[in-house]
């Protein structure tokens, strides 16, 4: 798998608030779909998230539908990005194994 390559279930969510958290997430992604896993970066300094998370779907066709649905959505008075995740083969097997 080369650099460019996807792993087109794992989907990224962009300009997040400080006010967001995984059980919104959870609540609002989950409308597409089996959520495998959610994984939201925290600013350990400040205890809030860092304004991006990683959601892992069960199926590629519910993280298609999450971007064309959320992409460019409003969420908590901010546009969201949501695109899918590109990263490299090593990064890939790293993710699948904490899922697994």
């Amino acid at each position: 798998m080369g650099q460019d390559e996807m792993v087109r279930e794992l989907i990224v969510v962009e300009k997040l608030t400080k006010n967001v958290n995984d059980n919104h997430l959870h609540e609002i992604f989950g409308a597409y779909g089996h959520i495998k896993d959610l994984d939201m970066p925290l600013n350990k300094q400040f205890m809030a998230n860092r304004g991006i998370a990683y959601i892992l779907y069960s199926d590629v066709a519910d993280a298609e539908a999450a971007i064309a649905h959320m992409h460019e959505a409003q969420l908590d008075g901010v546009i969201i990005h949501v695109s899918v995740v590109k990263i490299a083969a090593y990064e890939v097997k790293i993710v699948l194994i904490a899922v697994a």
